[in-house]
């Protein structure tokens, strides 16, 4: 049943995001070709730029809309008087709809880096760009596994990063939809204390950690001659940063099926 949820999940989303990929792609590879003729004083070019940036700003805000909407009118409002009649757990329809969130707003991210080589791709002298990037790697004494492990640690940190997001709008408006009226406005209110709370304990964690580790960090920069030797350090410190919002996505998820299951009224 959990697959079927995410299928759904999957279908509706792509329905939306499909046309505004493609259209993003098609505008970039547009803008490419208008920079590869020099069309860049050109009327044409500069609306083609706008509509460009204009589709770009439009797809980030529906993959806020997405996270915000799928929750609230699925499980908050009245298609949650199907959903919660389903032979599934609550943990189940959460899980189907983070999902779907997450593998938007990933997919949204790469359309939105293949559109930048897009339209890079016809300024830039890549044999120049590929020249120098070797050259740095090579006096730094980077490896390839050194470069494999640092970007599997800032992948996976990106990803947490938008998980924990993702499950702490679901949060906010589950707590927000158990006050009796202007729950759209309790739900802003506590995503902003849920962010004050967690700048907060940021904050504090910061300056305790900076304290009790300033000359341990200094001594050890010290002792690097390379950047490579760094590689292994910062790579440690991004996993370390991923288990932390991992932990936070997990207590965010556990708290809002709490709520669905002992405090939701679709009243």
């Amino acid at each position: 049943m959990f697959g079927k949820l995410c299928k759904l999940e999957m279908r509706y989303v792509m329905r939306n995001f499909l046309p505004i990929w493609g259209v993003v792609l098609v505008l970039a590879a547009l803008n490419g070709v208008a920079f590869s003729l020099d069309l860049d004083g050109n009327t044409a070019f500069g609306l083609l730029l706008t509509a460009l940036v204009g589709v770009l700003i439009a797809m980030a805000v529906l993959c806020l809309v997405l996270v915000v909407q799928r929750f609230y009118e699925g499980l908050l409002k009245n298609e949650g008087y199907l959903m919660f009649t389903l032979p599934v757990k609550t943990g189940s329809l959460i899980l189907s709809k983070g999902l779907a969130a997450l593998v938007v707003m990933v997919v949204s991210g790469i359309v939105g880096v293949l559109a930048f080589a897009l339209v890079a791709g016809r300024v830039l002298d890549w044999s120049v760009l590929s020249e120098s990037v070797t050259y740095l790697f090579q006096e730094s004494g980077a490896t390839a596994g050194n470069l494999t492990l640092i970007t599997l640690a800032t992948v996976l940190l990106a990803l947490m990063v938008v998980a924990f997001h993702i499950q702490m709008i679901y949060l906010a408006q589950a707590i927000g939809h158990m006050a009796s009226s202007h729950r759209v406005g309790m739900s802003v209110l506590a995503y902003l204390a849920i962010s004050v709370v967690l700048s907060t304990m940021g904050n504090l964690l910061s300056n305790v950690v900076s304290v009790l580790s300033e000359d341990y960090l200094l001594d050890l920069m010290e002792g690097y001659e390379t950047l490579a030797e760094c590689i292994p350090t910062i790579a440690g410190a991004e996993l370390v940063n991923a288990a932390l919002y991992l932990a936070g996505t997990v207590l965010f998820f556990f708290l809002t099926r709490y709520i669905l299951d002992t405090r939701l009224n679709l009243e």
